[in-house]
């Protein structure tokens, strides 16, 4: 009985690790506080996987010709998002940033047609995720 109610827990458990895929079209907006209150918002790919306990971005810049690469690593703890942003130069590979973030309050990714990661770091420097089109598995 006990293998029993362990298969049926594991078989429960497994759709929710493996049913996250990749959400594209996305863009991103970056703020640095500055004194116009400026946003630049970036257009390109991005790959955005959400399964409830953790959240991994890969946003990779294609319109501003910059080059950027940005990963985001998040956790899901209680409720809140703590996640680390690096910026890397897609030319020569070098990180221009990392950053340590976290989030005011976790919404249900797959209810909102935003998703609202709101980071703020030791400066006032965040980052916004918008989906344009695509739905969350």
């Amino acid at each position: 009985m006990r293998k029993l109610i362990a298969v049926l827990l594991l078989s429960a458990t497994l759709p929710l690790v493996f049913a996250a895929e990749p959400v594209r079209d996305w863009t991103w907006s970056e703020s640095t506080c500055s004194a116009t209150g400026n946003w630049l918002t970036y257009k390109g790919t991005a790959s955005v996987v959400f399964t409830g306990s953790s959240l991994v971005a890969e946003l990779h810049e294609k319109e501003m010709g910059m080059g950027l690469r940005h990963r985001i690593d998040g956790k899901v703890s209680r409720g809140k998002v703590k996640a680390v942003l690096s910026t890397m130069n897609t030319d020569s590979g070098d990180v221009l940033m990392t950053g340590k973030y976290s989030r005011k309050a976790l919404k249900e990714f797959a209810e909102t047609p935003v998703f609202e990661y709101i980071a703020l770091t030791e400066g006032c420097s965040f980052i916004g995720l918008t989906r344009t089109t695509g739905v969350a598995k």
